[in-house]
């Protein structure tokens, strides 16, 4: 089948669009909203005044604060990753550009996102990867060969296992370093203003260090207790690059993925065998729609 005249949409997304929040954007607000209270604070009565009313318990309290942070913020990836968003129901055929495995960070695993497979779809779905005006990812070939693409995650259980023990050992962290933090600052003393904001920063560095050395350990604990899983489709088949699939899923936009519509995630996987291997990369939407002109997406319900 030859190439067709209409060209994909590829690059940003419209001007208003919006996705669902990012954990980054959740970092920015409570950054933003702490140093709103410590600024309006700072200039009614001072630093010498704060510390003052504080007295010894100023360590402990600015202990807390960066603990709660890093609390909330090893929460909010986990709420991201792990948020069931209801979207709409679609379904879109293609062939397998790349399979995006979760990768886990040692030291930071509340971070890892679900296994991902990145799908060229067939110019007849379109529409879909750009619906409501979103971002759209596509291929590096040159018109008319140039394709869209969409991102399928696969709900992968150790994410969210591992996100779920990094919360419980950050809560755990914080416990831990405000009792090391009041001993520590009970042996520097809050005599002078130099001592105490000595006493403050190290209370701060201590409850932040272990709470997110506790984040790491129960995210690793987390992990270790989950099942492996592979995206595959509904015959049991490990899915692999140049795999001809039909994806129906939780189509929904996403700020992490630069307000592009992704499934999030992928309900069933119905395959239609592996692209020929003559077939030129990167795979383009011309040689698809030839290859597979007829799929299972029209006799699965949309549900819009």
């Amino acid at each position: 089948m030859p190439c067709i005249e209409r060209r994909p949409h590829c690059g940003e997304a419209a001007s208003g669009t919006s996705g669902t929040p990012t954990p980054l954007q959740g970092i920015g607000s409570i950054i933003g909203i702490i140093s709103l209270i410590f600024t309006i604070i700072g200039i009614i009565k001072g630093i010498p005044a704060v510390l003052a009313f504080l007295g010894a318990g100023a360590p402990i309290v600015g202990g807390f604060l960066a603990g709660v942070a890093v609390l909330v913020i090893v929460m909010l990836f986990a709420m991201d990753r792990c948020n069931d968003v209801k979207g709409s129901t679609e379904c879109v055929s293609g062939v397998v550009r790349e399979v995006v495995e979760t990768d886990f960070n040692p030291l930071f695993p509340f971070t890892a996102m679900h296994n991902r497979v990145d799908l060229v779809v067939k110019s007849g779905y379109w529409d879909v990867v750009e619906t409501n005006f979103a971002k759209v990812f596509c291929t590096e070939d040159e018109i008319p060969r140039k394709s869209e693409i969409i991102r399928c995650y696969y709900y992968t259980e150790k994410v969210c296992s591992a996100a779920q023990g990094a919360i419980v050992g950050a809560a755990l962290g914080v416990i831990a370093g405000l009792v090391v933090a009041a001993i520590v600052a009970a042996a520097i003393g809050c005599l002078t203003i130099i001592f105490c904001l000595l006493a403050i920063l190290l209370a701060i560095i201590i409850v932040a260090a272990l709470a997110l050395a506790g984040a790491a350990l129960g995210g690793y604990a987390g992990e270790q207790s989950a099942g492996d899983s592979t995206p595959s489709d509904s015959s049991g088949n490990v899915i692999g690059n140049g795999a001809l699939i039909s994806v129906t899923g939780n189509l929904v936009m996403r700020g992490d993925d630069g307000n592009a519509n992704v499934f999030w995630w992928v309900g069933s996987t119905a395959p239609h065998g592996i692209i020929s291997s003559s077939t030129a990369t990167p795979y383009s939407y011309c040689d698809l729609d030839e290859q597979l002109p007829a799929d299972s997406c029209a006799t699965i319900p949309v549900i819009l």
